[in-house]
């Protein structure tokens, strides 16, 4: 073998290693890209559920500010508890002439008033309705703090 054959071999051996090298790397890229799709997409619904989660706390914190308002009313001023004391007195009259309603959520094992925070997060497909405590207690469901009151 001349020295011209050599070095065409040697050329063509070093081109083949070359192609191949490409090709592994082509593959590589195309795997790398494929996971960068599928994190853009978990990105993306990390953000959904962060703007749902950010519009809960807003709501949490509304109700915070507002049970804070009444509790610097209540101890704010002799004539501020006369009134509070006045309102609650009028809403106990008025609770005892309107039915109770308890809910509870299908695969909960607590029991709300329908006014409380937490069961106004129940969805309506899964909520499940009593008019009384016993009723939710025979059914298995605890009270929750919000009954217990």
């Amino acid at each position: 073998m001349s020295d011209m054959d050599k070095l065409e071999s040697n050329i063509y051996a070093s081109f083949s290693r070359v192609k191949s090298d490409i090709l592994k790397l082509s593959g590589e890229i195309t795997k790398i890209s494929e996971a960068m799709t599928k994190l853009a997409e978990e990105q993306g619904d990390m953000k959904e559920n962060i703007g749902e989660m950010a519009k809960k706390v807003a709501v949490f914190n509304s109700c915070m500010r507002q049970l804070d308002k009444v509790a610097d009313k209540a101890t704010s001023s002799p004539k501020t508890k006369t009134v509070v004391v006045e309102k609650i007195k009028v809403k106990k009259v008025a609770a005892k002439h309107k039915k109770k309603t308890y809910v509870a959520s299908k695969s909960g094992k607590k029991f709300h008033m329908p006014e409380c925070i937490f069961a106004k997060n129940i969805k309506p497909k899964s909520m499940v309705k009593f008019k009384s405590k016993n009723a939710m207690l025979n059914k298995g469901y605890k009270p929750c703090v919000c009954v217990q009151k």
